[in-house]
């Protein structure tokens, strides 16, 4: 029996326990093959961390908690959410990318903590802690409603 069964958010979008567990699977090899190439050791097993990813899936509502975007699930359920043959030279893509969950490591709520995100938000995000992300879009946020025109930032550069 398959132990890592799908949160409802993503079985009220059409995807199965067998289709999670293998996108679950797929997202836990790569952030695994990350932390030894990085040497982090943040997790003793890959288990434990799968453990920890399975959570976040199931704490999560199934909205980008920073901006509230949906998640982009259709692609979770073909495979083809991670496939680098979409991944180049492919604008159509590259914009569905951008509202596909993605597990963000979170800084500042210890070691292990986890959530997803949309890969936009992670992106962006970065190694940030959620505070300073916050602060950091609030002060991009100010200084855009008095400089409003992109010209401005262009002539600096």
């Amino acid at each position: 029996m398959n132990s890592y069964l799908c949160p409802d958010w993503l079985k009220c979008r059409k995807v199965t326990d067998l289709e999670y567990a293998r996108w679950l699977e797929a997202q836990t090899s790569s952030i695994w093959a990350r932390e030894l190439d990085c040497g982090k050791g943040t997790f003793a097993t890959k288990v434990e961390l799968k453990q920890t990813l399975h959570r976040a899936a199931h704490a999560s509502t199934g909205f980008d908690p920073y901006t509230g975007a949906r998640f982009f699930v259709k692609h979770m359920r073909t495979g083809w959410i991670d496939s680098q043959a979409h991944l180049k030279g492919n604008r159509h893509y590259q914009s569905l990318r951008r509202c596909m969950p993605s597990f963000d490591h979170v800084r500042g709520l210890g070691h292990k903590a986890y959530e997803l995100c949309t890969r936009e938000t992670n992106s962006a995000k970065s190694f940030m802690s959620p505070a300073q992300f916050i602060d950091l879009c609030h002060r991009v946020a100010r200084h855009r409603s008095v400089n409003p025109s992109l010209e401005q930032v262009s002539a600096r550069q």
